[in-house]
């Protein structure tokens, strides 16, 4: 899917719809860039697991980094209603080799059946002030 077809606004009250993670990887390609803001900027994604994930479940953000975009995408899922599951910076693993990281995933394989909030996003520090690459977003219940 073409993220800019995505239907919803991208904020947490109106996420992008990606849609049901079943049997096949759910990718949202070409997401636009996350530019530097006040504490963050975030762009928020619904996806919907009918089922239980596979024990190598995962969904966040596959990025390239490059001179105009050094600041990586990081992943959280989060409930509709708000509560963390798997925050940005205290879970998840990286892709790819520092400084030039290629993904930043978060392991979905514990979450039960439902619809879950990922948001992706910019941290905002003097270190990654500049803005990120752009970005696919991927959720596979594997």
């Amino acid at each position: 899917m073409d993220c800019g077809s995505l239907p919803g606004s991208g904020t947490f009250s109106d996420p992008l719809r990606l849609g049901v993670a079943g049997v096949r990887p759910v990718v949202a390609r070409g997401c636009q860039p996350l530019t530097p803001g006040s504490p963050f900027h975030v762009r928020y994604f619904s996806f919907t697991l009918v089922g239980t994930p596979g024990a190598n479940a995962e969904a966040g953000a596959s990025f390239t980094i490059d001179r105009d975009g050094i600041g990586p995408v990081y992943p959280a899922v989060i409930m509709p209603g708000g509560w963390i599951l798997k925050p940005s910076l205290g879970s998840g693993y990286w892709t790819g080799t520092e400084p030039f990281f290629t993904g930043r995933y978060q392991a979905i394989s514990d979450l039960k059946p439902g619809t879950y909030i990922l948001s992706t996003e910019k941290m905002d520090s003097p270190f990654n002030s500049l803005t990120t690459p752009p970005y696919d977003v991927i959720v596979d219940a594997g």
